[in-house]
């Protein structure tokens, strides 16, 4: 696996969110700032499709070289501000992972 800086969050953390957003399998899961894309690996053994997010060249490099190494297929990378891709995917749930993201796609 490759780790960008800033990286990756610990798999603790991975299972307590992963079990806390309770992915079911034909939902669209979103990691916005996905950074090595270890969130987006766990939770697409759970989910229908994954998107990853990463405004970071290093970081979407790192995520698409892991995703291969796993072979995962339903995990598509998109480069970006979250801000401006989140419009045009219709997802279920997410993991904000140092990221800014606005309040409006966050329930508390």
């Amino acid at each position: 696996m490759r780790y960008p800086s800033g990286t990756p969050t610990q798999p603790e953390i991975i299972a307590i969110a992963l079990s806390k957003l309770d992915i079911k399998p034909g939902e669209v899961f979103v990691d916005i700032g996905c950074g090595s894309g270890s969130v987006s690996i766990a939770a697409a053994g759970l989910a229908k499709r994954v998107f990853a997010i990463e405004s970071r060249e290093d970081a979407v490099l790192a995520t698409s070289a892991n995703i291969k190494e796993c072979g995962i297929k339903n995990i598509s990378v998109l480069k970006g501000d979250a801000e401006k891709l989140l419009p045009d995917i219709d997802f279920d749930c997410a993991f904000v992972g140092a990221a800014k993201i606005s309040k409006r796609y966050l329930k508390f």
